[in-house]
């Protein structure tokens, strides 16, 4: 009897089906973790936007140590997204730097930038006019 040659073994076969499936699994992972990746991009990408918003905000203050400083961003739609706002003196006479931080679960984001501060002004009793200080009102903590 005289064997053709034509065609597949079932042994090439399955080890052609074994190594399709292991590579098959391996796309399918790096799919997964592209997927992965790209919802936590968005994610730091709208804390990074809700930072940026929020430090708009303080420039638009006359006075960014009068703001709140924590919060969140519930009248948006995120109210599980909080922000705290810091500002420590940056050794420049008027000129603080301001840090927001925005938090969603493990994720956050920050901003710093330094920030001008107008100098406290106070009324004395005795003139009744104007005096500048240099010493300052309430801080943000």
């Amino acid at each position: 009897m005289v064997r053709s040659k034509k065609g597949f073994t079932l042994v090439e076969l399955v080890v052609t089906t074994f190594i399709v499936s292991v590579a098959l699994v391996a796309v399918m992972g790096g799919i997964r973790s592209l997927g992965q990746a790209d919802v936590k991009a968005h994610e730091v990408e709208l804390l990074q936007q809700l930072a940026e918003q929020e430090m708009a905000n303080l420039r638009q203050a006359t006075d960014p140590n009068t703001e709140l400083s924590s919060g969140d961003f519930s009248d948006q739609g995120y109210a599980d997204v909080t922000f705290q706002v810091t500002a420590q003196p940056s050794g420049t006479d008027n000129v603080d730097e301001v840090k927001v931080v925005v938090t969603h679960g493990k994720e956050m984001q920050s901003l710093t930038e330094l920030m001008y501060v107008p100098p406290a002004t106070t009324t004395s009793a005795t003139t009744g006019g104007t005096t500048t200080t240099t010493g300052r009102g309430a801080r943000i903590r």
